[in-house]
């Protein structure tokens, strides 16, 4: 991938990851005393499953990228792939694992 390519989608996942952060955080300090029956009638707002899995889609791609200039600046390009598809193992378990837990599927 060419480094402008990177750059640009480095900008826009920081972009849009801040406003998904911003949801996240209102969301978080609004439900933080309820009970967890009261968050998931909440959770079944189309809006607030929407904007809580592009958090978490969204924070997952944006540590890609990050893990991947970190591969890209201190890896040979074996050892890089090695790195890469555990990074890509790592972060789809952590994508399937977190959303039936929180309840969102």
């Amino acid at each position: 991938m060419r480094a402008s390519t990177k750059s640009n989608l480095h900008k826009w996942s920081s972009v849009t990851l801040i406003i998904f952060l911003v949801f996240f955080l209102v969301f978080f300090l609004k439900t933080f005393n309820l009970s967890r029956p009261e968050i998931q009638n909440i959770l079944k707002d189309p809006i607030s499953k929407f904007l809580l899995i592009g958090f978490i889609l969204n924070s997952t791609f944006h540590a890609r990228l990050e893990l991947w200039n970190i591969y890209d600046d201190y890896f040979k390009l074996r050892t890089k792939t090695i790195f890469q598809i555990i990074s890509y193992i790592i972060l789809v378990s952590l994508v399937i694992v977190v959303i039936p837990i929180i309840g969102l599927l």
